[in-house]
């Protein structure tokens, strides 16, 4: 697939900040009103300073977005998964941060009003990469290399519970 066209595909599985779930997995998004447990929502929306579990201010309003939606939805508990691509350094040190990240970002939602008991941060590292490094290596251009490394490095928010902690 020419690299232009592959960057046109990944750019089109973003639109709406929303991705896409695994074949095993529904997906859901902001505008859904019915969940179901391990209904998963992927964003490339939520980036961070280089090498750090600073939030960028670019990610503050799809943040923002979610907050409003767990506002809205009460009920719903969310794992935070965190992910890096798989060029990252050491398993400890990419274990560390990607649980830093995770973390980084359930604290944003608690200073906005979401109960910390309705999160868990969990750092994947480079674990469930959705290209793996043979994948990525047999691509033709630096572009779609590239391309593919960005997608290994997202957020995603799995429903855990439907139903209000303590119900």
């Amino acid at each position: 697939m020419p690299a232009r066209r592959f960057l046109l595909l990944l750019f089109f599985l973003d639109l709406g900040f929303a991705g896409f779930a695994r074949a095993d997995q529904t997906g859901f998004t902001l505008s859904d009103s019915v969940f179901q447990q391990g209904s998963l929502l992927r964003t490339y929306a939520v980036v961070f300073d280089y090498d750090k579990n600073t939030i960028r201010p670019p990610a503050f309003p799809f943040l923002d977005s979610v907050a409003q939606f767990l506002l809205k939805h009460d009920s719903l508990s969310f794992e935070i998964r965190s992910h890096l691509d798989v060029r990252s350094s050491s398993e400890m040190y990419g274990q560390n941060l990607s649980q830093k990240r995770a973390k980084a970002i359930a604290d944003y939602f608690i200073a906005k009003g979401i109960a910390a008991k309705r999160l868990i941060p969990k750092g994947y590292h480079n674990t469930m990469p959705l290209f793996s490094k043979q994948e990525i290596a047999k691509m033709k251009t630096k572009e779609e290399q590239e391309a593919a490394y960005a997608k290994n490095r997202r957020v995603e928010f799995v429903i855990i519970s439907t139903k209000k902690p303590g119900e």
